[in-house]
């Protein structure tokens, strides 16, 4: 649809143009028919992966809740603001009126310290893992899902995406043999938004399992010697929030749960502008995790800055 000679060529095209420009990257899908959204997820995996040498894949508009002639397909929402949030694109939104799913996109986005909305989304554009390249993940029957991932300086996100025909399900693993092509190192800890768990990333297969229109979106992080952060886990990318890191020090663009994972039994403070605030600490393996909701944080006076300041101090 975008790629007829008029955006291609001409004097307002990418072939006369050094701005990098915003070009569709798939096919329409029918919010009823289940199929459909499959297809369009795996089409735009599959077209970003070349349109992105030279152009900002556009995965084009979509609504966070069921279909509005029959409530079908009710799983639609999250399945696609999973995908806009690891891509780098435009996030278009078209929900009916009064209609809009506001966990979905709170999931997608964040407010601003000046009460703007500002989408969570990746700076570079989503990859597919080398594995899944020209794996048949679209086959009918169950199989494997669709991988693709988002780099940053805080990390990667891996989102599983269950793209089979006629309602197969996902049976699939993730284990240390899957992160060589994105992580250097083979000490990694991930937040899994399916489980809503901290998981430390080893050797032997961790399974995953989803049904039609289900995802699920992998935060993986080095462990080093010293603190950790997960992001908010209450986004599909959970580290889009973070702006920047001074020792144990962050800088939040917005609020929201944040994690963080420590090596070792540790204890440690979590403060938002100088404030202490309630936090959940508890072990995995021997790992020390620790959670905290930022927005328990309550502005009192207004701030010149723009993001939010986090101390985690290790007792």
């Amino acid at each position: 649809m975008s790629h007829s000679p008029r955006h291609l060529l001409g004097p307002h095209a990418l072939s006369s143009s050094s701005l990098i420009k915003p070009m569709r990257a798939s096919n329409d899908y029918f919010p009823d028919i289940p199929n459909s959204h499959a297809y369009h997820v795996y089409t735009n995996l599959m077209a970003s992966q070349f349109l992105s040498c030279f152009t900002i894949a556009d995965f084009d508009m979509f609504q966070t809740h069921p279909s509005i002639n029959n409530s079908g397909a009710p799983k639609q929402g999250a399945f696609h603001a999973s995908l806009r949030a690891l891509g780098n694109g435009p996030v278009t939104i078209t929900d009916v009126r009064e209609r809009c799913n506001r966990d979905i996109f709170m999931r997608l986005c964040g407010r601003t310290r000046d009460g703007k909305t500002v989408a969570l989304n990746a700076k570079d554009p989503i990859e597919i893992l080398d594995e899944r390249c020209f794996d048949w993940v679209n086959e009918v029957g169950d199989g494997k899902g669709i991988r693709g991932y988002s780099r940053s300086v805080w990390g990667v996100c891996i989102g599983i995406w269950n793209v089979r025909e006629s309602h197969g399900w996902v049976r699939d693993s993730v284990s240390l043999d899957d992160t060589v092509a994105v992580l250097a190192s083979d000490e990694i800890v991930y937040w899994s938004h399916l489980k809503k768990e901290v998981i430390q990333m080893k050797m032997d297969p961790k399974e995953v399992v989803l049904g039609e229109l289900e995802f699920d979106v992998l935060t993986l992080v080095e462990l080093t010697s010293d603190i950790v952060c997960l992001g908010l886990v209450d986004k599909y990318n959970t580290l889009a929030a973070i702006e920047s890191r001074c020792g144990n020090t962050w800088e939040f663009k917005c609020l929201g749960e944040a994690v963080w994972v420590i090596k070792g039994d540790r204890r440690a403070v979590v403060k938002v502008e100088g404030k202490s605030i309630s936090t959940l600490r508890y072990k995995v393996d021997d790992l020390t995790v620790l959670r905290a909701s930022l927005t328990d944080f309550k502005e009192k006076e207004t701030s010149w800055k723009s993001s939010w300041t986090v101390d985690v101090s290790i007792i």
